[in-house]
């Protein structure tokens, strides 16, 4: 009776265990190959699933250290890599910035960040005081995302904490909404797999319908998320309205004074990401060619010439944001008032590559109604402008700050924090000479700045594109890298 009773459980157990023990082996063959190692770029969740905390625990101290960021040709981290005491020292004055690539640094790293200026500033102003400013800005991270964040931010005990978001909710837009709202269940399984299995990264990165139910990177995916993304744009205000509100409720909880700012964008010398239905797809030949005679003419030097033309064109695409920027550009060349027409470019971009105005006009309202201080970075961005409008005079892409930007940037969180009395008001022109020093004295290393000129290069070859620029860019990095050894874009 028992050997056929051992016969029936082994024919029963074996094609069980079969495949598991066919799957375990295959995990370890390709983690023996170093194949499909998981990444960030990899995992479908992207970050919004829920996850374990941003920081470990040792020796007394948070620390902080994330995977690289997902674009290929880039070295950069999701978090620059931060080691905080816990609990604070008493004598400390700790603040958190909390943002995307802006706050990070980027294209840098935390060397030339905000958080970074800020604290020279601060240790120039007082020094008789303890200062300590932490860096929790993520490329591509918006409100959906640091909205998850509160928690570990709570953790740091900040006294002070700034909120600089806005640019990246266009791109967090699919996230958000398909990854959370509507896929989450199979997505939270896949994504646990994909950060502790070789097997399913592997699967994910190689097998379109998995990549397709993860969201996938297709171009022509991406382009009907951006046609759906702008036909929303509503419903994405309204979502940064309640994640912004969110983040700043729950660090005032814990004890911190909360400042918001609004985000400034490079308005003059970056030209719409999203494409025009009528003028520039073809779709519409007899408009194409007035545009491309406005165009013409203004690059001939006839700006009014541009203007004639381009009247009628604008009275009958009002909300098209390349006409609307060739508009600004011709009324700037003319010595006319161009400001208008320049932030309704901006305002029309279906790419939502930029912090439009009305995400800046929920930036103010949240921090009437919650009380925070207003940190008006647009406003200081368009006073140090020397157009009134910026462009290169203060931004190196569409949104992120040169040097000179960056020190506006500063000052304006510096008048900020004197609001809080976190400063007294005699110590703002020390706050900005601390600022000015350390600028005058950090070095970027040969490596880092190859990292943010194939950035630069991969913005005016793809986002931007100006040939003479990527002319340019590209001599500069065979300067640094003569023998062509670093992967380009």
């Amino acid at each position: 009776m028992r050997a056929p009773r051992q016969r029936r459980i082994f024919f029963l157990v074996v094609p069980l265990l079969a495949p598991v023990v066919a799957l375990l082996t295959l995990e370890a063959v390709l983690r023996l190959a170093g194949v499909g190692t998981p990444s960030a770029a990899t995992d479908p969740g992207r970050g919004f699933l829920p996850f374990e905390s941003l920081f470990r625990e040792e020796d007394g101290a948070l620390v902080l250290e994330t995977p690289p960021h997902d674009l290929p040709f880039m070295n950069l981290k999701q978090f620059n890599a931060q080691r905080i005491p816990t609990p604070k020292p008493p004598d400390e004055v700790r603040l958190v910035v909390l943002g995307g690539s802006v706050v990070y640094g980027w294209p840098y790293d935390d060397r030339l960040s905000p958080p970074r200026l800020v604290e020279a500033g601060l240790r120039a102003a007082a020094p008789d005081r303890t200062w300590r400013v932490i860096n929790l800005g993520a490329p591509g991270w918006g409100s959906s995302r640091l909205r998850l964040l509160g928690d570990d931010v709570a953790r740091l005990e900040a006294d002070v904490v700034v909120v600089m978001t806005g640019h990246n909710e266009g791109i967090e837009a699919e996230l958000a909404q398909e990854i959370v709202a509507e896929r989450e269940a199979r997505l939270r399984l896949l994504s646990r797999l994909a950060r502790r299995s070789h097997l399913v990264t592997w699967m994910i990165t190689h097998l379109p319908s998995l990549d397709a139910l993860t969201g996938g990177q297709d171009p022509e995916r991406r382009r009907e998320v951006l046609e759906s993304i702008a036909a929303r744009r509503d419903l994405l205000v309204t979502r940064y309205a309640d994640n912004l509100a969110a983040i700043v409720r729950r660090q005032q909880e814990g004890g911190a004074r909360v400042l918001v700012a609004t985000m400034a964008s490079n308005l003059r010398s970056c030209p719409p990401f999203g494409p025009s239905p009528d003028v520039l797809s073809g779709s519409r030949p007899e408009l194409s060619n007035v545009f491309d005679r406005a165009l013409a003419q203004l690059e001939s030097g006839d700006p009014r010439g541009a203007l004639a033309t381009l009247g009628p064109l604008s009275a009958e695409l009002p909300d098209d944001p390349n006409v609307m920027f060739l508009l600004a550009r011709a009324r700037e060349a003319a010595g006319e008032d161009a400001d208008e027409a320049y932030r309704a470019a901006l305002a029309l971009d279906a790419t939502i590559a930029r912090a439009f105005p009305a995400l800046n006009v929920v930036a103010t309202r949240v921090a009437e109604r919650t009380d925070a201080v207003l940190v008006d970075l647009v406003s200081a961005m368009d006073a140090a402008s020397t157009h009134g409008v910026p462009g290169d005079d203060l931004f190196r892409d569409n949104c992120h700050p040169n040097r000179a930007g960056s020190r506006v940037l500063t000052a304006a969180l510096g008048d900020g924090l004197a609001r809080v009395g976190l400063l007294p008001d005699d110590a703002t022109d020390r706050f900005v000479a601390g600022v000015d020093a350390y600028l005058a004295g950090v070095a970027i290393p040969a490596e880092l700045e190859l990292e943010a000129l194939k950035f630069e290069l991969f913005y005016f070859m793809v986002m931007n594109p100006d040939p003479a620029r990527e002319r340019e860019t590209r001599r500069r990095i065979a300067e640094l890298d003569p023998e062509g050894r670093v992967e380009l874009p």
